[in-house]
């Protein structure tokens, strides 16, 4: 029965961290952390992120992102194992091509590397922003990863970012990193500011 009541006490916390309103203190897999607003790219985008989380430094990134085309905003936890990055590319996108966009970017990733396992892939819809995204576990040096890769459109163009920390962590993060991703908020639309 004690068992019982520890599986029913974890359904109920984990209900009430996916309702929970990012605001204030959030405690996450132990860890308190302190909600704010970030706005990016000359003030065209705000989204919700963690007081704490930092820019990740210049050497740290080109071992994460070795890639010379890395993201153009890397925010990360203390030690770097949670990680979002936000990039904002000229190509166009409209709300309606979101679905579209999102599925031509998880087949690439699929061909780049068939051995990551890929989730779900989805459009979520608010009236103040659609955002499509997909979740994969990838393997990296130290640990498995767990990803979203998520776009939404910016003032016509695409915002293109990631989410992602330890897989072992992925409960605790997913519904925050969800949260996260949907308090984006395009500056440019006059209902948004």
């Amino acid at each position: 029965m004690e068992y019982l009541d520890e599986k029913i006490l974890e359904i109920k916390n984990k209900r009430r961290r996916e309702q929970q309103e990012l605001q204030g203190q959030v405690n996450i897999g132990g860890t308190l952390y302190e909600i704010t607003t970030f706005t990016f790219f000359n003030g065209k985008i705000r989204i919700k992120l963690p007081k704490e989380f930092t820019d990740m430094p210049p050497a740290f990134a080109k071992l994460k992102y070795p890639a010379e085309q890395r993201p153009q905003i890397i925010k990360m936890n203390e030690d770097g194992s949670i990680n979002l990055t936000l990039s904002l590319y000229p190509e166009k996108l409209k709300e309606t091509d979101v679905f579209e966009c999102i599925s031509g970017l998880k087949t690439v990733i699929e061909r780049v590397n068939p051995a990551n396992l890929f989730f779900e892939l989805k459009v979520a819809e608010s009236p103040e922003v659609t955002v499509g995204y997909f979740e994969f576990k990838s393997n990296a040096i130290d640990s498995d990863l767990y990803n979203i890769m998520f776009v939404t459109p910016i003032e016509g163009q695409t915002l293109l970012g990631t989410f992602n920390c330890r897989f072992s962590d992925r409960e605790d993060w997913k519904p925050v990193a969800l949260q996260l991703i949907m308090s984006i908020r395009d500056l440019t639309k006059p209902t948004n500011q």
